[in-house]
């Protein structure tokens, strides 16, 4: 893959959750899992997509997948995404950077979108949510 760049991916975009395996049928490759600095909360919308915000004050860190991929990729999946997203330098636990996409936090605090990296990542955060929907 020419000209390769990294994207962190995370919430209901991992692979394991992400059933139509949109980054495979674009050519991407996943690298790894790796973990975010811990600089950023990641929230639910109301219709339980998940939107990571950089927060250098209350932020943890996020689980994410490393993809390979190239630069037209992550454009073309910019502009399929909301007007509120933004593409980004990440800041991984281990120093490197990746691309990834992000939301103002003042915009998810405006919006009263629920944390979910307060219950320690987004699986448990969807577990959590089963469990008061039950």
């Amino acid at each position: 893959m020419a000209d390769t760049k990294l994207l962190a991916i995370y919430g209901n975009y991992l692979s394991d959750l992400d059933q139509t395996a949109t980054l495979k049928k674009l050519g991407a490759e996943l690298l790894k899992t790796s973990h975010s600095a811990a600089s950023y909360r990641l929230f639910s919308s109301p219709e339980t997509q998940a939107v990571l915000c950089e927060d250098a004050t209350d932020g943890r860190q996020i689980r994410v997948e490393l993809w390979q991929t190239d630069a037209e990729t992550i454009l073309n999946l910019l502009e399929q995404l909301s007007p509120e997203y933004h593409l980004a330098n990440f800041k991984l636990s281990d120093g490197s950077t990746a691309f990834c996409f992000m939301a103002a936090l003042s915009f998810c605090l405006e919006q009263n979108y629920e944390e979910a990296s307060r219950f320690g990542g987004w699986e448990r955060y969807l577990l959590k949510k089963a469990e008061q929907d039950s």
